[in-house]
């Protein structure tokens, strides 16, 4: 039976199936192509939970160091602690090895540039026609950089967050919160992070083994267990999350997972209610529910292709 056809090059990153599509030679090869495009210097790395993800570790380290790189290996975080510490500590880029919300069979490397966002499409191309031009200049063994822990990740990213959120407003207020990790990331973080906040936390799918019991893409059909383990423990709220953090569901004390047209409106809403005086950005396939809210305190509203680069272009001009 032949191979399918699983490997993916996108804005995105790349991903595939392992075995078939995505390789450790591949992962090597993309590590060293990545640092080469970025001019070598630091770059740090940094994974969810799946099984596969020491193995590309340990690859894009290889091929990150060939390249002349310093590696900087952060571990197990959510995919938004990587990002912060890529700026955070003055990184040239950083590599997430996660396939997000997609079966646990597959896995994927994302890139991150210097200012802690994924690479536009420009940047993409650029560095994937340095790949596939092959015969990099690797570096003789004098311009080898070292590996070096990045410990902590998680609390400066923790402590960034506490300067923006009214905290003592969340712990008086005694929350019992439900939280479907999906044996992800978030099973590492997630509670923690919420008991500091003076959370009652309740766990579903708590275990950081990257065997995923739900379908991995926190949409509300996925997230029956959640729903039933809020109305049963008589939750506040129930966060349904992705494998290596950076998608949520929010579920209400009714047991109702929303939508995520729901979700982000509940964010914006919440934002520009706290005296944030916009303007908002959202991409094309947002509801007008967004760009309604946004009007009706008084800001502008800006509309951009999909795609979370895209997003952050848009605010950024």
């Amino acid at each position: 039976m032949g191979r399918r056809d699983t490997l993916k090059f996108s804005e995105s990153g790349v991903r595939g199936i392992v075995g078939e599509g995505l390789t450790a030679h591949l992962a090597a090869e993309l590590g060293a192509a990545f640092g080469f495009y970025q001019g070598g210097g630091r770059i740090v790395v940094g994974r969810d939970t799946r099984p596969t993800g020491e193995m590309f570790e340990q690859a894009v380290t290889a091929g990150l160091l060939a390249a002349g790189c310093e590696v900087v290996r952060a571990g197990v975080v959510p995919t938004p602690t990587l990002q912060f510490s890529v700026k955070a500590n003055r990184a040239a880029g950083g590599i997430a090895i996660t396939a997000s919300h997609n079966p646990s069979e597959w896995n994927a490397l994302k890139f991150i540039g210097g200012a802690g966002t994924f690479l536009s499409p420009g940047e993409a191309a650029g560095l994937f026609d340095l790949y596939n031009q092959g015969n990099l200049p690797y570096r003789a063994e004098s311009d080898f950089r070292g590996i070096r822990p990045l410990d902590g990740a998680f609390a400066a990213h923790e402590a960034r967050i506490r300067e923006v959120i009214d905290a003592d407003a969340v712990r008086r207020r005694k929350f019992r919160v439900a939280v479907d990790c999906v044996n992800g990331v978030g099973a590492l973080y997630s509670p923690g992070f919420l008991e500091r906040l003076g959370c009652e936390v309740v766990v579903v799918n708590g275990d950081p083994d990257g065997c995923f019991a739900r379908p991995p893409e926190p949409l509300p059909e996925n997230l029956g267990e959640l729903c039933r383990v809020v109305r049963e423990a008589h939750c506040d709220v129930g966060f349904g999350q992705d494998p290596d953090g950076d998608r949520l569901t929010v579920v209400t004390d009714a047991g109702v997972a929303l939508t995520t047209h729901h979700t982000v409106a509940l964010a914006v809403d919440q934002v520009l209610d706290g005296g944030d005086p916009g303007p908002v950005v959202a991409n094309v396939q947002t509801s007008r529910l967004v760009e309604e809210i946004a009007h009706g305190y008084g800001c502008e509203f800006h509309a951009a292709p999909v795609g979370e680069i895209n997003v952050v272009e848009k605010m950024i001009e």
